[in-house]
């Protein structure tokens, strides 16, 4: 009786945290894939944990109209085990890749297994392989193959974990935060399953997938007041705490490598907007952020709108690449009034420096260079537009 109290206030308390989760969501976050994502897996363990707050009603009863809800109630548990499990999987692989087509190729394969498990917790009805309802006490019990159920699940927890542990490595210079989050969030319910195990009553599984919404509901807050909401690339705010923490690793190492600096700024911007609108003055941003995100895409790259028509872009490579990515950049440029349907040409202008040394004063020098650099790029510019 009390082990069922407890468990049932254990739900309460997260069904709480959950439901205001979800509130503040659905009043604030914008509409990002990844925001959709988080809110999915939530609202489906929200039913996870109130589905197992009504089978504490429900368990040990062995009416025929009880027996049916046991039945019924277990088998969308299971499934939603499963679907949130596999919800969570594509949450985290798109935090880390941020591309629909390569993370679509990964669900749709992840799938298969979804799809083979749900047909086989719907079949047990008759075969009784995950599981079935005891009819003489009406309890739940673990069918031949119910192993699979906790393979599948801490499966995709583990692949989850581990592909975030192993982008924290190779990109160990970006100190991205959402890699760790991540992985904190995963040590949870690896822990409930632990004491599961131990203690066979007590199921925290998804209860302690609550607690860690809550680091990844902080996360998404940080995130929202270090982005730019135009662009979606990190703002201002975002950009000198980056600064400040790239600063400690500024030296240059035996590769030639060292964070390099980019600052960038749209010639002529001010024309475009008092001939075209100010609305397509914010589609010229726009396609800039798109050509620097793709010139950029599943690096290191920290990018940022820096202010007005400012970027500027923080990346760990040789002076050689730096040089070359210049390059490129200008390139696609040449080619952007074609490629995004522009009525005007748009270009950019381009300076930068690389960090020599340690601490905050040389990664200053280091960007007041790169602005020099660029102001000095600008005035060319201008000169060979001749305006």
């Amino acid at each position: 009786m009390y082990e069922q109290l407890y468990r049932i206030e254990v739900n309460v308390i997260c069904l709480l945290i959950l439901f205001w989760i979800i509130f503040r969501l659905r009043l604030f976050a914008d509409k990002q894939t990844r925001n959709i994502l988080f809110s999915r897996v939530i609202v489906e363990n929200f039913l996870l944990i109130f589905l197992d707050t009504l089978m504490v009603f429900f368990s040990g009863k062995t009416s025929p109209f009880f027996y049916a809800l046991n039945w019924l109630f277990n088998l969308l548990y299971l499934i939603l085990n499963a679907c949130t499990a596999y919800s969570w999987f594509s949450y985290v692989i798109y935090t880390l890749f941020e591309n629909k087509k390569r993370i679509s190729v990964v669900n749709k394969f992840c799938a298969i297994p979804l799809v083979i498990f749900i047909f086989m917790s719907v079949v047990s009805i008759f075969t009784k392989w995950i599981f079935f309802i005891d009819s003489a006490t009406g309890s739940f019990v673990n069918g031949k193959l119910y192993f699979l159920q906790i393979i599948f699940v801490y499966g995709f927890f583990t692949c989850a974990s581990v592909i975030s542990l192993i982008f924290l490595i190779l990109r160990k210079q970006t100190l991205y935060r959402p890699y760790v989050i991540v992985i904190a969030f995963i040590l949870l319910p690896f822990l409930g399953g632990f004491f599961h195990i131990i203690f066979p009553q007590a199921k925290l599984v998804w209860q302690m997938l609550s607690l860690g919404f809550l680091l990844i509901y902080v996360e998404i807050q940080f995130d929202l007041i270090s982005r730019d909401a135009l662009t979606g690339l990190n703002n201002r705010r975002a950009f000198d705490s980056q600064l400040e923490k790239i600063s400690e690793y500024g030296l240059t190492e035996s590769d030639g490598k060292a964070y390099h600096i980019f600052m960038m700024d749209i010639n002529l911007f001010k024309e475009i907007n008092d001939t075209y609108g100010h609305i397509e003055g914010d589609n010229a941003l726009v396609v800039v952020a798109k050509i620097i995100s793709k010139h950029f895409e599943n690096t290191n790259a920290f990018k940022c709108r820096y202010g007005g028509d400012e970027f500027a872009i923080i990346y760990w490579c040789t002076s050689d690449e730096a040089g070359k990515i210049l390059k490129d950049i200008y390139s696609d440029f040449e080619n952007s009034s074609q490629s995004y349907n522009l009525e005007y040409k748009l270009s950019v202008s381009i300076g930068y420096a690389a960090i020599n040394g340690r601490g905050l004063e040389s990664a200053k020098k280091a960007l007041k260079l790169a602005d020099t650099n660029l102001y000095v790029e600008k005035d060319f510019m201008h000169k060979k537009l001749n305006r």
